[in-house]
């Protein structure tokens, strides 16, 4: 019963550390960082912005946190202890996957990012979304 409880709680802990830690890491590697260099090189983010440091950051963080919690599971926890960790881990980073679309993560990053746009292309998609708004009534 002890060895069933204390499995299901690895479950949750692999869980979390999955959400947080890997599926963190994964964004910032894969969405966050190509978008800001993207967005850089167009010169549509003001210089010398923070948000490569913070992604930076949050990859260092979030990954040795995943790191240690993991090696210390493997160190001192028996063995359905390490496969509900396992599982829970791998169950969250996979329905990860699909739930938040492109067009979502983009609206996240311009409300966390917003800020570091920069004023002339703000205006500017301001009109581009104006004509756009006046083609539709139009049609």
């Amino acid at each position: 019963m002890v060895n069933t409880l204390l499995a299901f709680l690895f479950l949750v802990i692999g869980g979390v550390i999955g959400k947080v830690g890997l599926n963190q890491t994964w964004h910032n590697l894969f969405f966050g960082i190509p978008i800001t260099l993207k967005l850089n090189k167009g010169k549509i983010l003001k210089p010398r912005n923070p948000i490569l440091r913070n992604y930076i950051r949050s990859i260092i963080v979030w990954g040795a946190m995943s790191i240690i919690v993991t090696v210390l599971v493997f160190m001192f926890a028996g063995t359905s202890q390490i496969i509900g960790y396992c599982v829970g881990t791998v169950l969250s980073f996979i329905f990860s996957f699909g739930r938040v679309s492109y067009q979502d993560k983009l609206y996240s990053y311009n409300i966390i990012y917003g800020e570091y746009f920069n004023e002339d292309f703000m205006k500017n998609q301001g009109d581009i979304n104006v004509k756009r708004t006046e083609n539709v009534k139009k049609n």
